[in-house]
């Protein structure tokens, strides 16, 4: 999966959930403007912002040999 497939699932998951990206970077810890800028593709989070963004969308990552 390339980073910009990571970036659109986190946008459609937020809005699947009915997330305002406020709300988003509220339970992430993180400003809104990042999750702005992370979900333009902007910005590519940091693994541990990653981390963070998917835990709070309840999403897991797997890392496949």
């Amino acid at each position: 999966m390339e980073i910009q497939e990571i970036l659109d699932l986190i946008k459609n998951k937020r809005h699947a959930l009915g997330l305002s990206q406020f709300d988003l970077s509220k339970q992430c810890g993180i400003s809104r403007q990042n999750i702005i800028e992370i979900e333009k593709g902007k910005r590519i989070p940091k693994l541990t912002t990653l981390l963070q963004i998917l835990r709070a969308l309840n999403l897991k990552i797997k890392i496949k040999k």
